[in-house]
């Protein structure tokens, strides 16, 4: 099964922790989408796997969001993962939608 990405991508560096079974991931983000997450995590796990992320979307806020663990592929020092979002909460997606509609547009202006 091939992976696609579903809707246009900005930056989002920060950090982030991922819950799977009983343990708890220190990972960073890479990117994010209205559908979607790119984590950089120190460990590989299971694609189709189930998780529980918690990450900074600005300098005082953090969202947690249930995800899918699509893909993953090897990166210097660790693993680039690809997650989905799931059951993403009314005002969390909000929050991300807002966040990617700046993003995009502060892209943009730059150009």
């Amino acid at each position: 099964m091939q992976y696609q990405e579903r809707a246009p991508r900005v930056d989002l560096t920060g950090d982030a922790v991922v819950y799977i079974g009983g343990e708890q991931i220190a990972c960073r983000t890479s990117n994010m989408s209205t559908s979607g997450l790119g984590l950089l995590c120190p460990v590989r796990r299971r694609v189709g796997g189930q998780i529980r992320v918690e990450f900074r979307l600005s300098q005082i806020l953090w969202v947690a969001v249930s995800a899918l663990l699509v893909r993953h592929e090897r990166r210097t020092g660790g693993f680039l993962w690809g997650v989905e979002f799931m059951d993403v909460d009314h005002w969390v997606q909000q929050y991300i939608e807002g966040f990617i509609e700046d993003q995009m547009r502060e892209e943009a202006m730059a150009v």
